[in-house]
């Protein structure tokens, strides 16, 4: 967790495997809209960013490609892109490796953008509103903590935010 804002009720978080400067450096835990439901007590207002790789170089001004940054010894081609992406929005030998979040990049498109200045900005972290409406937390496990009634699963990244966010020294 980067930052927690009471008055605003979000937090600012970054995922543990994204280091400033460390442009080889990505996200650990993927995480995507679709982890999150109407009425979870957490809601992002973030992009989605999504990294995807290519058996064959793809032409698209809306495509970054994050070599030299992050190599593929696999002849394919590596590739980042802001918005939400599926898999029906890649052309043909392209997968989706992982997602995550990112806050604003602050740009009319994304034509002009290195993977440089992606990275920075999901190093920045991204904002998860809470709801704050007298939620009791109970301790789930070690620096984990799940509001009353949620099931204990460590396995999905709905928990894993909930423990970076609420470790012990949060309360």
């Amino acid at each position: 967790m980067l930052a927690l804002n009471y008055d605003y009720t979000y937090i600012r978080v970054v995922d543990p495997g994204l280091e400033k400067n460390n442009f080889s450096s990505i996200p650990h835990n993927p995480l995507a809209y679709s982890n999150f439901s109407l009425g979870d007590l957490y809601y992002p207002s973030s992009q989605s960013v999504t990294f995807f790789k290519c058996a064959n170089p793809v032409k698209s001004s809306l495509n970054v490609v994050t070599a030299p940054c992050i190599n593929n010894m696999r002849r394919t081609t590596g590739y980042v892109k802001v918005h939400d992406t599926t898999t029906s929005d890649l052309e043909d030998a392209c997968s989706i490796e992982w997602t995550t979040m990112s806050e604003s990049l602050d740009k009319e498109n994304y034509q002009d953008v290195s993977y440089r200045y992606i990275h920075n900005a999901l190093t920045h972290g991204f904002l998860l509103y809470y709801n704050s409406l007298g939620v009791a937390f109970v301790e789930c496990g070690p620096h984990q903590w799940l509001p009353l009634g949620y099931k204990c699963n460590t396995g999905d990244p709905i928990s894993l935010l909930i423990t970076i966010i609420f470790g012990k020294s949060v309360f």
